[in-house]
């Protein structure tokens, strides 16, 4: 599930796009709760809290057919601390027709810093040695990109390094 009010998939492994949740929500129960499912409950005036499903017995997903293909970095992850010299995995996953090897670039800001990797093969994870040059910063952002054929591209969430 997505923690960020993205998107959610459905147990075919389809996306969902709507976005009238409850201010706050999708929380994932404040992050220590596995809430993999949604609820549109009476007294929120119509939007959706995300709940665990031992919660409620029915849920509504919305399902595109066919959503844009995109990638999803979940690690590094909003707030974690990344430290020089240590070794980390950089996770992610591809809805859709993404296909092909990826790219791994790193950001401060906005500001490109340097090239994690100039291609591996898409599979969901790239096992990467923070430098020790590298400046400590709470704005760190790595982001991954399709090599060849392909716009599609995103950015992690900020992150730290130490």
């Amino acid at each position: 599930m997505a923690g960020d009010g993205g998107y959610w998939e459905a147990g075919d492994s389809g996306s969902t796009s709507y976005t009238n949740w409850c201010a706050g929500q999708p929380d994932n129960g404040g992050g220590g709760l596995d809430e993999d499912g949604v609820l549109m409950a009476s007294g929120y005036g119509g939007t959706w809290h995300d709940y665990s499903q031992y919660d409620f017995h029915k849920a509504v997903i919305e399902r595109t057919t066919n959503p844009a293909p995109h990638i999803d970095i979940t690690a590094p992850h909003s707030g974690c601390c990344w430290k020089r010299g240590a070794s980390y995995t950089i996770k992610w996953h591809n809805h859709g027709a993404v296909g092909g090897p990826v790219a791994i670039r790193l950001y401060r800001g906005s500001q490109y810093v340097k090239r994690i990797t100039i291609g591996t093969p898409n599979d969901g994870s790239f096992r990467w040695r923070v430098p020790q040059s590298l400046c400590a910063a709470s704005n760190y952002r790595v982001k991954i990109y399709r090599t060849a054929g392909s716009s599609i591209s995103t950015f992690s969430s900020r992150f730290r390094i130490k």
